[in-house]
């Protein structure tokens, strides 16, 4: 017998599949009433659903970075948590950062914060040696107060590539989380969670 796909999905509508009283979903076997119009009500199975999909942005992000940096994820984390000293402080302030937006593109250089160690729980000899083969590619400067990523960096046609895909990524994280029932507006908890 041949198998052929649908020419549509099929309408299955609230209800039109009766799933016994216990079934299994990525690996998490359910209890009474998981799920509800697809959205997982049981926060303990939605939680457990939300890691995994984080999970996969991750590795999306992964695969991603080693592609751009030639399979060498030490030195893109290297590169990446720089970026983060450097321009972090700008996104803890949500006013700053839209009128920073409305003016430039990007941070200029003198709004970086330079750094002088990563803490990446990888040992201090392989972030030496990392960094070294960054400046020595152009995309870490020496300045007064430590290293930064500068501008021309960031504003190149790779980082520009890297940044909409990790966008594309992220964004495709927060429908996948909307769709099983993630609340993903501000709250109580996350304000604390990010403080």
């Amino acid at each position: 017998m041949e198998c052929k796909p649908l020419s549509k999905p099929p309408n299955l509508g609230v209800g039109a599949i009766a799933l016994p009283s216990s079934f299994t979903i990525m690996g998490f076997v359910s209890g009474a009433r998981r799920l509800e119009r697809g959205l997982i009500v049981d926060s303990e199975l939605r939680e457990r659903v939300a890691v995994r999909m984080a999970i996969g942005a991750i590795l999306r992000a992964v695969e991603m970075v080693n592609r751009e940096y030639d399979g060498d994820i030490t030195a893109a984390l290297v590169f990446a948590a720089v970026v983060e000293a450097n321009v972090g402080h700008l996104a803890t302030n949500p006013q700053s950062t839209a009128q920073l937006a409305t003016l430039v593109r990007l941070p200029p250089d003198e709004l970086r914060r330079p750094v002088t160690g990563v803490a990446l729980g990888i040992p201090n000899e392989t972030v030496r040696r990392k960094v070294k083969g960054l400046i020595e590619q152009g995309l870490l400067v020496r300045v007064d107060g430590g290293l930064i990523v500068p501008t021309q960096v960031m504003a190149s046609e790779k980082m520009t590539r890297l940044t909409r895909a990790s966008f594309l990524n992220l964004r495709r994280l927060f429908i996948q989380l909307r769709r099983i029932g993630v609340d993903l507006s501000d709250g109580a908890d996350l304000e604390a969670a990010v403080a």
